[in-house]
């Protein structure tokens, strides 16, 4: 019994072996139809487990399955008491005892490896958030059927560092591909395991410089960010410098082909005008595409003033683009308007961050885009008092500052000695009295009065848009 858990559990035979059935049966099927290839799945039974949702996985499996006479049974994570708390150990062996073949697309790598410990048939990994070999198996043979032989080619993989990208690591030790990663720093494959994966065989180059890392490359290959449901916006800020759009893949060979799993982000990984532009791309079946066909026409946005406050939301945007006849603009908050070819402008009535798309056409019909995300923060407003008379009157009793818009704050008060008497984190953009942290009522730490003088005060803040401010100053205290 072999498992397929990751690409490591083949070897490059077997995969000479898959791509060349593979293409034979193509071959078979075009010019005989699909009833001439063997059924080698003939009264076997699989079941696919899918704890995350798919749309191309499942089909493929489930066709495959049916073309080659087999019977394919799904399992939702709802439908099968795994979700009701039942180990995978026991699901595992009861599981083994009515199928042939078990297919596990999971969130946790551990999941699937416990699938393969406790079955007594075949286990096949159909994507966790560790590697997706299945998907690196159907790109390699993509590229061998549209580019020529792996040894031949020019690989790179730019974006996310994630399931896919450690899947195309481990073929580069049993293939003899030379791939070339691209993602940010903190994304990259560690030290150890590229050192270790050397070793192996592989040929890998790390480059954090997309600009750099694509040079002389003929495949192109990416994913979406948000791979197994991460949504970080920091994350994917962090990604935007890596996006694959034209200016980019204009730098790459003249006969690059770029690559995509999907579902697609346009706009995020991949713009529309790469991917999907008509008149722009030759599209293959394989999910290759060619790039280019015509020229795209050159789209830039921009937009000021950024970042503004919501009493100053009324945002200019122009539209310095060239070689383009039409075009719209989405502003983001359900807005959307056609471009003047010039300049515009547009008043949010809202707080918040907006992704403001400009999507041009030239006459040829080729689709450039650009974003750019909009940040309409809170007022931040700060007011600090000269003085306070804490003399139980009800009139000034207390000495606070008023402020807002701020993410974080540290407000301390010193007497003349450089001692510090009072100190908060709590603020607020109303002035409180009896009993709010935010305000100092005069009293030292053990209870005494305030000697009546002068102090200073340090207030030091961090504002929305993660801007570090100090502000420091004198204090009168009277009575």
């Amino acid at each position: 019994m072999r498992n397929f858990t990751d690409i490591k559990d083949i070897s490059r035979s077997d995969i000479d072996q898959i791509i060349t059935r593979t293409r034979e049966e193509k071959k078979l099927i075009k010019e005989q139809g699909i009833l001439s290839i063997e059924k080698i799945l003939m009264g076997k039974t699989v079941a696919l487990i899918f704890e995350k949702p798919s749309t191309r996985t499942r089909v493929s499996f489930e066709v495959g399955i049916s073309q080659q006479g087999g019977n394919a049974t799904v399992l939702q994570a709802s439908d099968i008491q795994l979700s009701r708390g039942e180990s995978v150990a026991d699901t595992a062996k009861v599981l083994s005892k009515y199928v042939d073949l078990i297919v596990v697309r999971c969130f946790q790598h551990q999941m699937l490896i416990d699938f393969a410990n406790y079955a007594s048939v075949p286990v096949i990994n159909g994507l966790t958030d560790k590697s997706h070999p299945c998907q690196v198996m159907a790109d390699i043979f993509t590229i061998e059927e549209n580019k020529g032989f792996l040894s031949e080619q020019n690989i790179m993989w730019i974006g996310d560092g994630n399931n896919v990208m450690q899947s195309w690591l481990e073929a580069s030790t049993i293939t003899d591909l030379k791939l070339t990663i691209c993602t940010p720093k903190h994304l990259s494959p560690s030290k150890d395991l590229l050192e270790n994966l050397i070793k192996k065989g592989g040929e890998i180059t790390i480059d954090n410089d997309p600009n750099n890392a694509i040079k002389n490359k003929n495949v192109v290959i990416t994913d979406t960010w948000n791979s197994m449901g991460d949504g970080s916006v920091n994350k994917e800020n962090s990604l935007f410098p890596y996006q694959v759009n034209k200016n980019l893949m204009k730098k790459a060979q003249k006969d690059a082909v770029f690559m995509h799993c999907l579902p697609a982000h346009r706009g995020h990984e991949v713009t529309s005008e790469v991917i999907d532009s008509k008149g722009c791309v030759a599209q293959s079946i394989n999910g290759s595409v060619n790039v280019y066909v015509n020229d795209f026409p050159e789209v830039v946005l921009q937009a000021y003033p950024q970042p503004t406050t919501i009493t100053n939301p009324k945002i200019t945007f122009v539209d310095a683009s060239s070689d383009h006849v039409s075009g719209y603009w989405d502003f983001g908050d359900g807005t959307i308007q056609f471009t003047n070819f010039d300049l515009l402008t547009h008043t949010y009535t809202d707080t918040g961050s907006y992704e403001v798309m400009l999507q041009i056409e030239s006459d040829s019909g080729c689709i450039s885009t650009a974003y750019q995300t909009i940040v309409i923060d809170p007022d931040f407003l700060v007011y600090i008092p000269d003085g306070f008379t804490p003399n139980n009157d009800l009139k000034n009793d207390y000495y606070q500052p008023i402020v807002s818009g701020v993410q974080s704050y540290e407000f301390s008060i010193y007497n003349r000695y450089g001692q510090r008497i009072f100190n908060t984190n709590d603020y607020s953009d109303v002035y409180c009295q009896d009993g709010c942290s935010a305000a100092w009522d005069g009293l030292m730490d053990n209870g005494d009065y305030a000697a009546v003088g002068n102090y200073t005060y340090q207030m030091v803040v961090v504002d929305l848009n993660g801007k570090e401010r100090t502000f420091q100053g004198n204090i009168s205290l009277l009575r």
